[in-house]
């Protein structure tokens, strides 16, 4: 199942195990790891609004802090993951794409 995240300056930081990923994939998020080498490189991410997400908000709550504090850029964590925020704001989800 694919979902599609319908927002502009958004990058999306999916922190869920692999297979969580691709079963459940959100179309133009990238993996933590690669967000953390993307975000050392030269491209500016200050315009960017950063959400970490994970499936049930804790992890990305954690990690969303910490990148918070060394940055000093706002970022924004799924209160209740990624299960909540499709119950509650289904206006800014596309689901699409096949179960696996």
């Amino acid at each position: 199942m694919t979902y599609f995240i319908k927002m502009e300056n958004i990058t999306v930081v999916d922190t869920r195990p692999t297979t969580m990923m691709i079963k459940y994939h959100i179309v133009n998020s990238m993996p933590y790891r690669k967000f953390l080498a993307f975000s050392e490189d030269e491209y500016d991410i200050s315009n960017q609004k950063i959400v970490f997400v994970c499936s049930r908000g804790h992890k990305s709550y954690r990690l969303a802090e910490i990148f918070s504090r060394k940055t000093g850029l706002t970022t924004y964590s799924l209160d209740g993951g990624l299960t909540k925020f499709r119950r509650f704001y289904s206006d800014f989800v596309l689901i699409g794409g096949k179960n696996r």
